[in-house]
């Protein structure tokens, strides 16, 4: 079954899992048309793209917004569509109102386990409700206990509440399961430089580089600790690579990861503006990750944080 196999795939999350995903899933919608699944799994390919960096989401996210819309058509309490166009709204819109009414449809009861981590993930934790996202994920994490997602996002909500250390244990735990999804590489690179724990910050960064080499949200901080170990000439290499990426927009978000571990937060400040007139997706992070606290001590991040319209900003 061509949506099955590409569900298998995109689960991987290695670039070449989610580009099969596609396929398959555009596969299932040739041989059927009224396939109302496959048109919210296509639409999760798309927005998965643009948090990745693999693509600009300025190209993507419409995609991804006209293929949940097309589910959505065909099965109006397709929850998984709705759950993607509630992400859409809060990540690229910037609108969380909207956001909110397509995730009350997306949680209509049963909720599938993916669409609570997704209300969790992209909608809980940027508008502060912490304690609210860890129910979530672990109601989710009961039905696929195995999932490094989940459990990753779980360590997020987690660090949000204060609970870094569990954090860190669920990264761990994560990371036994599946060692190649580097968003959970990132997260402990990212804990480990808040605490000081400057080598396994640095160690995590450089496996999560390993694994997603072409991520420029691996390759910048990952670069800025070369530069802070005074290997300049790793950190100029691992630079260009970033400039050398075929996605452009998300360069910008590498370099602001880059800025903000050298502590260059007014050139920080700067890549930001380029990221928001990108609409690259962090809205759903920026805010509320503690690695770019420094950005938040910036004059002019009210008026950044307004421009993204995030929940503590208004």
């Amino acid at each position: 079954h061509a949506y099955l196999r590409g569900r298998y795939h995109f689960y991987r999350f290695s670039a070449e899992g989610l580009g099969r995903g596609k396929k398959y899933f555009e596969e299932a919608i040739e041989l059927d048309p009224g396939y109302a699944a496959a048109y919210a799994a296509l639409a999760n390919y798309y927005y998965v793209c643009a948090v990745f960096g693999l693509k600009p989401a300025r190209e993507t996210i419409p995609l991804a917004r006209a293929a949940a819309e097309k589910g959505v058509a065909i099965d109006d309490r397709l929850q998984e569509a709705h759950a993607t166009l509630g992400v859409v709204a809060a990540m690229h819109d910037y609108d969380w109102e909207k956001a909110a009414g397509h995730f009350r449809l997306a949680m209509d009861e049963p909720a599938s386990p993916i669409v609570r981590y997704r209300y969790a993930f992209y909608f809980l934790l940027p508008c502060r409700r912490a304690t609210e996202a860890v129910a979530q994920i672990e109601r989710a994490l009961e039905n696929d206990p195995l999932s490094g997602m989940f459990r990753h996002g779980l360590g997020w909500a987690l660090e949000q509440t204060g609970q870094r250390e569990r954090a860190i244990r669920e990264w761990r735990k994560s990371l036994e399961f599946d060692g190649t999804y580097w968003p959970t590489w990132w997260s402990l690179g990212a804990a480990y430089t808040v605490m000081d724990r400057k080598a396994e910050a640095m160690a995590a960064f450089e496996k999560a580089h390993q694994v997603a080499p072409w991520s420029p949200q691996v390759t910048g901080p990952l670069a800025g600790y070369y530069r802070l170990a005074g290997n300049e000439g790793r950190a100029q290499q691992l630079l260009a690579e970033l400039e050398g990426s075929s996605n452009t927009d998300a360069t910008w978000l590498g370099r602001l990861m880059f800025h903000c571990l050298c502590s260059e937060f007014e050139e920080a400040g700067n890549d930001l503006e380029r990221v928001i007139e990108a609409r690259e997706p962090v809205s759903y992070f920026i805010g509320t990750q503690p690695f770019f606290e420094g950005l938040w001590k910036l004059p002019r991040w009210p008026e950044l944080a307004k421009r993204m319209n995030l929940p503590d900003a208004k």
